[in-house]
C-alpha cells in the first residue's frame, strides 16, 4: 500500500507538466532540453554521493539500454510538449495517458506480465473514461488532429520508455537510474536542437524559472517516483496510474489556464477514478 500511496504523489507532481509547459514561449524542444538537464544536475550529486559504487559496475549493455531509455523519453517530451501547443491540456493529457494500451501489450510479450481479471476491468473502465474525455474536447481540423496524433505518439514512446525501465531497475538503483536517463534523454534533446539550429539561450528567467519547476515538481517529483516504483510494481501497473494525470491536469487547466472542462469531461473524469479504484483494489490482492 505504501508503493501505491508514493506512486500518487507522482500522479500529482506529473498533474502540472502540461499546465507548466503551456506557461512557457519557449520551443517544444528547448523546454524539454532544459527539463532534462536540470532533472539531471539535480539527481547526479546524489548518485555520486551515495551510489558510486553502483555508477562503477555499470557495463556496456547498461549504457546501451540507458540510452535507448533516454532517446525514447526524449521522443515522448518532443511529441507530447509540441501537441499541446496544437490541442488543449485536457485532449494532450488524454492522448498521452493511453499508454497502458501499448504497456500491456508490450510488457505481455517481453514479461510475460499479466493483470488479474478485476484489474483488467478497471484499466478498461479507465481508459473508456480518458477517450470519453478526449472525444468532448476532439476538434476535428489540422491543427488539433496533428495534435492529437502527436499525443498519441507521446503515449507509445513513453510505454516504451517505462518498460526498459522495468527492466533496468531490477538491478539497478532508482538515483542511478535516474541520473543515466536523464542524461541520456538531456543528451539526445542537445543534439536535436544542435542539428535543428534552435537557439540555447535568449528564454529569460521566467522561461527559466518555468524550466526548473517542471524539473522539480515533475520529472523528480513524478518520473522519479514511477522510476522507483518499477522496481516493486510491474510496467503496467506504473502505466496505468499514469491515467490519473488528465484529471489533475484538466483541474490545474481550469484554475490557471481558464480552460473550462465541460460536462463530457467531468463524466469521463468520474469514470478515471472508477476505474483506477477497481485497478487498485485487484493489484493489491
Amino acid at each position: 500500500m505504501k508503493v501505491y500511496v508514493i506512486l500518487l504523489l507522482g500522479v500529482v507532481g506529473i498533474s502540472f507538466s502540461a499546465v507548466l509547459t503551456r506557461f512557457s514561449q519557449a520551443p517544444a524542444s528547448i523546454i524539454a532540453f532544459y527539463r532534462l538537464a536540470f532533472a539531471f544536475l539535480l539527481t547526479l550529486p546524489y548518485a555520486l554521493v551515495f551510489q558510486r559504487d553502483h555508477f562503477k559496475k555499470l557495463r556496456g549493455s547498461h549504457l546501451l539500454y540507458g540510452l535507448v531509455s533516454g532517446a525514447f523519453l526524449a521522443a515522448h517530451f518532443l511529441t507530447w510538449i509540441k501537441s499541446l501547443e496544437l490541442t488543449t491540456v485536457a485532449s494532450s493529457t488524454v492522448l498521452v495517458t493511453l499508454q497502458p494500451v501499448y504497456t500491456m501489450i508490450i510488457g505481455y510479450f517481453l514479461y510475460r506480465e499479466k493483470l488479474s481479471g478485476l484489474s483488467l476491468t478497471g484499466m478498461l473502465i479507465a481508459i473508456s473514461g480518458s477517450v470519453i474525455m478526449g472525444v468532448s474536447d476532439f476538434h476535428v481540423n489540422r491543427a488539433h488532429l496533428a495534435g492529437d496524433l502527436l499525443a498519441l505518439s507521446g503515449g507509445f514512446f513513453a510505454s516504451i520508455y517505462i518498460l526498459i525501465g522495468r527492466k533496468l531497475r531490477a538491478t539497478m538503483p532508482a538515483a542511478t537510474y535516474c541520473t543515466l536517463v536523464y542524461g541520456a534523454c538531456s543528451l539526445v534533446l542537445l543534439m536535436f536542437n544542435l542539428v535543428f539550429t534552435v537557439p540555447l539561450r535568449g528564454y529569460g528567467t521566467t522561461n527559466l524559472s518555468l524550466f526548473l519547476a517542471l524539473a522539480i515538481i515533475c520529472t523528480l517529483g513524478g518520473h522519479s517516483i514511477f522510476n522507483w516504483s518499477l522496481k516493486h510494481l510491474e510496467a503496467v501497473k506504473v502505466s496505468t496510474a499514469c491515467l490519473g494525470e488528465p484529471l489533475g491536469a484538466t483541474l490545474l487547466a481550469f484554475l490557471l489556464l481558464q480552460e473550462v472542462p465541460g460536462s463530457l469531461q467531468l463524466l469521463s473524469g468520474a469514470v478515471i477514478l472508477a476505474g483506477l479504484v477497481l485497478f487498485l483494489r485487484g493489484s493489491l490482492k
